[in-house]
């Protein structure tokens, strides 16, 4: 690593502080999208394979935290048009969440997640620790991507609106904890490597 630098908390003191963290996150995690996801198939998010092309982005972060805001107002205002009874506007919105969501899992998970289990490559029991927060986020992409499927496909009506609502809730619930996590702990573990 550059200098000396010094990790926000110890990842090398995980089972004392990272890792009760990540088991109350996955568990609510878990809590809050089970519900959703266990009405749909899984469909599997593609991992790429680490790349030696990988480098340091000092603009990522930013991107990342944008990136949240953005899915932010998006859900935002499908809560609000479905409360609110608009339910043309549903579909637009969803085919938009899936978009921008798939866009923002594509960049973390090769520009954040393959940077930093490098990063860690001589700390296994911290590379390991990475790599599960980065399996449990695939697992949220693929509810929320089969959610967006399924509301764009078969379209919510007066009929189904509190369905709609409920599972875009849970979807909520789970997006906003691990948003949570990563702005405030994981995303300060991106440092600029030697």
């Amino acid at each position: 690593l550059k200098g000396n630098v010094m990790w926000p908390f110890s990842l090398f003191q995980s089972k004392s502080v990272a890792q009760p963290l990540f088991q109350a996150q996955t568990n609510a995690t878990a809590k809050s999208v089970a519900p959703v996801a266990a009405k749909y198939v899984p469909v599997p998010v593609p991992v790429p394979a680490p790349s030696v092309g990988i480098t340091f982005n000092p603009n990522l972060i930013a991107k990342l935290k944008d990136d949240h805001q953005e899915l932010f107002t998006v859900y935002t205002r499908l809560h609000e048009s479905a409360m609110n009874g608009r339910f043309a506007k549903i579909t637009d919105d969803l085919i938009v969440l899936r978009r921008a969501f798939n866009g923002h899992i594509l960049l973390e998970n090769v520009r954040f997640y393959v940077y930093l289990e490098r990063l860690l490559k001589e700390h296994p029991e911290e590379r390991n620790y990475v790599h599960s927060l980065r399996k449990d986020m695939n697992g949220i992409a693929s509810a929320v991507s089969n959610f967006c499927e399924s509301w764009i496909t078969q379209q919510v009506t007066a009929l189904t609106q509190s369905t709609f609502t409920a599972e875009l809730q849970g979807i909520g619930s789970a997006l906003t904890s691990r948003v949570e996590l990563e702005e405030t702990t994981l995303y300060t573990l991106y440092v600029e490597s030697l």
